[in-house]
C-alpha cells in the first residue's frame, strides 16, 4: 500500500487544526475559516457561532459565517474570480476559475490581504497568497471569494 499523500499545512492551519480537533467536532472549517480570517481563536469563534445557531458536526450555512464575521469587525466583499485572475502571468491569465492551488502558485500575483474562498462544501481563507488550509496543492473550484477587512 503506498504512503499516504503527505498534506503542506501552514503552521497557523495545524495551531487552529489541533484546537478544532480537540473538541471532537468533525465539521468545522468554516470555524477555521473565520478563526483563520480574523485572528481569533477557534474556541473563540466556536462558542460565537454556535450561539449564532451552527450546529456541530453538520456544514455552516453562509448567513452564520456572515454574522460571526460581522460581531468580530470584519467586513466582506465579493470578489469575483477574474478580478484576480486577470493578474496571474502569461497565459494562466485566460483562465475561466480560480481553484485552491492557485494561491500558493500565484502568490506574487494574488492580491495582498485576506480572502475567504467557497468550494463545494468548503471554505478556506487565504492570507496573502497564502492557503491557510488542508486544501494546498489541490484543485478545488472556487464558487464563491470574498475579501475580509
Amino acid at each position: 500500500m503506498p504512503a499516504p499523500k503527505k498534506i503542506n499545512k501552514s503552521e497557523l492551519f495545524k495551531s487552529i487544526e489541533t484546537a478544532a480537533r480537540s473538541t471532537g467536532d468533525n465539521a468545522f472549517c468554516a470555524v477555521v475559516a473565520v478563526a483563520a480570517a480574523t485572528g481569533e481563536s477557534f474556541e473563540g469563534v466556536q462558542r460565537l457561532m454556535d450561539d449564532l445557531g451552527r450546529k456541530r458536526g453538520q456544514g455552516t450555512p453562509t448567513p452564520i459565517i456572515e454574522k460571526a464575521l460581522a460581531q468580530l469587525g470584519a467586513e466582506i466583499e465579493e470578489i469575483a474570480p477574474y478580478d484576480i485572475i486577470k493578474n496571474y502571468p502569461g497565459v494562466h491569465a485566460g483562465l475561466k476559475s480560480v481553484t485552491t492551488h492557485q494561491p500558493d502558485r500565484f502568490s506574487k500575483r494574488w492580491p495582498s490581504g485576506v480572502f475567504m474562498i467557497f468550494t463545494a462544501g468548503h471554505v478556506l481563507t487565504v492570507i496573502d497568497g497564502e492557503n491557510i488550509d488542508w486544501t494546498r496543492g489541490r484543485a478545488m473550484r472556487a464558487k464563491r471569494i470574498w475579501k475580509v477587512s
